[in-house]
């Protein structure tokens, strides 16, 4: 229960930068505070706002792991 709420928010927030994601392309264990990302397409535009010196073609994350899950507020 408490994971798909984590999950919720989290593909909430990446729904900003990751295009059509899927619940499927998200894993998330908290009790080993591990989560991976799979096959992801990203939203070019999303990162306009960083007004970088190049212009992003394409952007696609086969596989993104973090072994720490930061939380808001710890």
């Amino acid at each position: 229960m408490f994971e798909g709420l984590v999950r919720q928010l989290i593909l909430g927030y990446l729904g900003q930068y990751i295009k059509d994601i899927q619940k499927e392309q998200l894993k998330i264990t908290l009790w080993n505070e591990e989560v991976l990302l799979e096959n992801v397409e990203l939203i070019l535009e999303a990162f306009d706002y960083l007004r970088l010196p190049l212009v992003l073609k394409q952007g696609r994350c086969s596989s993104q792991f973090t072994d720490r899950l930061q939380m808001c507020g710890s």
